[in-house]
């Protein structure tokens, strides 16, 4: 992409105020906190051999059994789902089956069954033999196989606050099991999270001055002090929307977009590839940023996941900074021009 941007001259009346909460997204600052950690986490790593345990039963059944997601979330069944209470190290724990799943599980193990007491029955031993596996199998908390069942209970009964989703499909019938936990347990894994992503990173890496970029420009030489004279508009050449680009250093880190987290700026980086700059002999880059901040190591290595939220902990505004060779050079109000981002040189 080759861009210099234009500086818009009389454009006047038909700039018009950038209207951020129309195009970012909000996000709870709960979700944003546990983002890089519980919510990018694979549970299934925490479960060495779980799938053998459980293999018997299917194979002795002749049941096709095959998992389709085990996805983290912060969605929590309600009362409509079928409850079991497990208590792990004191915590209580929920294990809950989607009504529907509930139904085609006894089905499945009894065909023709009736509803009412033999299909709970199967449900209740198919739950009890699902928290006896994973409390063997789990590695998350200190003490293997401390996951006790407790029976039947309503979604209200047991305070959590998160769970981890596991679809899969029985004999091609798609399924539903909901694994809720309580507070401590999900702080347990957020940390192990965060703790693995930050070892995996490449101990030689450096950190840096993390930059949100909005556009980058590639301006002759001559031009440069129009551009960054104070009352210019100029017109960057960009569709309004919420795409940012991670920098570190001059060097593309991450695509990302941006997002409001209780009134503040932050971003959420995406699968992709962040657009690139071809400028002509010459030209210098004029890089407009909505904020820049030191990272190190750890942060870095947690934006790196896709789907990784960050903070800048600055109120949505419309100040950007205009950069060279990463050094400010000027600051500008944000707005729009014919659908397109401008700034106008403060």
């Amino acid at each position: 992409m080759t861009t210099q941007g234009q500086i818009a001259g009389d454009a006047g009346g038909d700039v018009e105020p950038w209207e951020p909460r129309r195009i970012i997204r909000a996000i709870e600052g709960r979700e944003a906190r546990l983002a890089n950690g519980f919510l990018r986490c694979h549970p299934e790593r925490w479960l060495p051999g779980f799938p053998e345990r459980w293999a018997p039963l299917i194979s002795v059944l002749g049941y096709e059994l095959r998992v389709s997601e085990v996805k983290p979330t912060l969605v929590l069944p309600d009362d409509s789902w079928m409850c079991f209470r497990g208590t792990i190290e004191n915590e209580g724990l929920l294990v809950a089956v989607e009504p529907h799943t509930a139904q085609v599980l006894a089905e499945e193990i009894v065909p023709h069954v009736r509803p009412g007491l033999r299909s709970a029955l199967i449900v209740d031993y198919l739950v009890q033999r699902f928290m006896a596996v994973l409390g063997m199998s789990q590695t998350v908390s200190e003490t293997a196989g401390g996951l006790v069942f407790n029976g039947r209970c309503t979604a209200q009964d047991v305070p959590v606050v998160a769970s981890v989703r596991l679809s899969f499909s029985l004999n091609s019938a798609p399924c539903t099991v909901v694994v809720a936990l309580g507070q401590e347990l999900l702080e347990r894994m957020d940390r192990l999270w965060r703790r693995q992503v930050h070892s995996s990173a490449r101990s030689s890496a450096d950190g840096g001055t993390l930059r949100f970029e909005l556009a980058q420009l590639g301006v002759p030489p001559n031009l440069l002090s129009e551009y960054v004279t104070k009352g210019t508009v100029i017109d960057l050449e960009v569709p309004v929307s919420d795409a940012l680009t991670l920098r570190t250093g001059s060097k593309v880190f991450m695509p990302a977009r941006m997002v409001e987290i209780d009134g503040m700026l932050g971003c959420q980086t995406v699968q992709g590839i962040a657009p690139t700059l071809s400028i002509v002999e010459g030209a210098s880059r004029l890089s407009i940023e909505m904020f820049s901040m030191a990272a190190d190591t750890n942060v870095l290595a947690e934006l790196a996941q896709v789907g990784a939220v960050f903070n800048t902990g600055r109120p949505i505004g419309d100040r950007v900074v205009l950069s060279i060779n990463q050094e400010r050079v000027a600051e500008a109000r944000l707005s729009v021009y014919q659908g397109r981002y401008a700034v106008e040189v403060l």
